[in-house]
């Protein structure tokens, strides 16, 4: 038996062992349940990329303005919308910690990938929700105050956008209740993604949230492989063969491919944020793909269709 026979073998075992593990935990995977008050989030790695700038190089505490634990000090005061004396309070620490950890790029911008998703997870983790709207201004009006601008803003932006996105699941969660098959897995699963565009944006939701959708996707597909009764365990096995080729290809074959193409997003949005012509716009950034990725590495990329220079 031959190499290549041995590996799709090891990856059909892999997708099977997936679908029969993951099936009763999967609706807490794609649909999380709201954290319990006081459970302490779970511990994030530090970055990959320990010299790489963070929000903490940058946060600077301005006496003329309540920082992150006045405000959840203050008292709360009735919103137009509710007139609950229990409105839920922040957990200003745990918010703070995570927020100054979210890695900036050179250019001082907020970096938006799967890193920054997982701490301002984190920082939410104790929260309960909604916040009092306030509550929330006075946590924009904090972040952008005591960080330089656009920077200030970029962080206070998505943190009152993940907040949104946050209350939308809980309530999509309560509305139709927990999945019962995976089709319904992956009904929840586009609604989770419509969510995350409509309210962090498309692009923002992508950084943040497309490399765990994608996961999710595929992981869904193997299961409606795996328990697809209709097939021959040979077209299940070739099914799933498939299926596992694909999510390789996903990505290219290059060596250090996701921080790589992160990189040349970000140069590329800078140079269709400048004041340039549509002409010169489309010439720099053609010279930006060519700076970023050699002969090969492009050969590899237009072939898969990962990215369009449009």
């Amino acid at each position: 038996m031959n190499s290549s026979t041995h590996q799709k073998q090891y990856k059909l075992l892999i997708l099977a062992l997936t679908a029969l593990m993951t099936m009763a935990l999967l609706a807490l995977t794609l649909w999380p349940a709201s954290p319990e008050p006081g459970k302490s989030a779970e511990p994030l790695a530090e970055s990959p990329d320990p010299a790489a700038p963070v929000v903490a190089d940058y946060w600077q505490d301005n006496a003329e303005v309540e920082t992150l634990a006045d405000a959840a000090d203050a008292p709360a005061t009735a919103s137009a919308s509710s007139e609950r004396m229990d409105l839920p309070t922040l957990d200003p620490i745990s918010i703070q910690q995570q927020l100054l950890k979210i890695k900036v790029d050179e250019n001082g911008d907020v970096i938006l990938d799967r890193d920054a998703s997982n701490r301002l997870a984190a920082g939410f983790q104790n929260v309960p929700l909604p916040l009092d709207p306030k509550l929330v201004k006075d946590l924009e009006h904090t972040i952008t105050q005591s960080l330089p601008s656009p920077l200030g803003e970029q962080v206070a932006e998505i943190v009152a956008d993940y907040h949104d996105y946050l209350v939308a699941m809980e309530n999509e969660s309560a509305m139709f209740g927990t999945p019962q098959n995976i089709e319904e897995h992956q009904q929840r699963l586009e609604q989770k993604i419509e969510l995350q565009a409509v309210i962090l944006g498309e692009a923002n939701a992508r950084k943040l949230f497309g490399q765990e959708n994608t996961d999710q996707m595929f992981m869904l597909k193997g299961m409606e492989l795996a328990t697809n009764r209709e097939l021959t365990p040979e077209q299940r096995k070739a099914s799933l063969d498939e299926l596992a080729d694909q999510r390789q290809q996903i990505k290219p074959a290059i060596n250090n491919w996701d921080a790589r193409y992160e990189q040349f997003e970000r140069n590329r949005e800078a140079i269709q944020a400048a004041a340039l012509s549509g002409i010169d716009k489309a010439q720099q950034i053609k010279s930006l793909y060519k700076q970023s990725f050699d002969l090969a590495e492009r050969a590899r990329i237009e072939e898969l269709g990962t990215l369009s220079l449009k």
